[in-house]
């Protein structure tokens, strides 16, 4: 339980450094969409 709260921890985290990129980076969101596929 201990290492999935650490790890929904870090993907708040990662979310949210992510989400900041994707507001201060116009280009980022189509960057991020070829990397998913």
């Amino acid at each position: 339980m201990a290492q999935n709260s650490f790890d929904h921890a870090v993907f708040d985290m990662v979310y949210w450094i992510f989400y900041d990129l994707t507001k201060t980076t116009p280009s980022f969101p189509a960057l991020l969409l070829h990397v998913e596929e």
